[in-house]
């Protein structure tokens, strides 16, 4: 691996991080911000253990479940877009999908949950890097 691979990777990391909220942001645009073609930004992550779109829809899941445990709670809408989804129902099927619970479900469950907990639940997953 070179070095300039590593760097275009945790440029485009810090990119993601910063546009991630944004429904607009997607892979086109991630590769205009980084000066680099798809092709040449797949290719940077060929062979890596997560690929480009997961890792975008992974930060998102974490911000929606960060702002699911909001207080006060908001509605699915205003969470969807705070977290770069295009609409609630997006929301819910990919949260679905990926954390095995409805966004509502998993709203109820961390408040049955003392905070602490819900919490640190969100930090492990995030240092373990799950694929949620």
């Amino acid at each position: 691996e070179t070095d300039r691979a590593s760097e275009l990777r945790a440029e485009a990391g810090r990119i993601i991080e910063r546009r991630h909220r944004d429904a607009a942001f997607g892979i086109e645009e991630l590769a205009a911000e980084l000066h680099v073609s798809r092709r040449q930004l797949f290719r940077l992550y060929a062979g890596t253990d997560e690929s480009l779109a997961s890792r975008l829809l992974r930060r998102r899941l974490v911000t929606a479940r960060e702002e699911l445990l909001s207080v006060p709670p908001q509605d699915l809408t205003t969470v969807a877009e705070r977290s770069g989804f295009t609409d609630a129902a997006a929301l819910r099927a990919q949260f679905s999908r990926h954390v095995g619970h409805s966004p509502s479900a998993f709203r109820l469950a961390a408040r049955a949950r003392p905070p602490r907990l819900a919490e640190a639940m969100l930090l492990s997953d995030e240092q373990a890097g799950s694929s949620l």
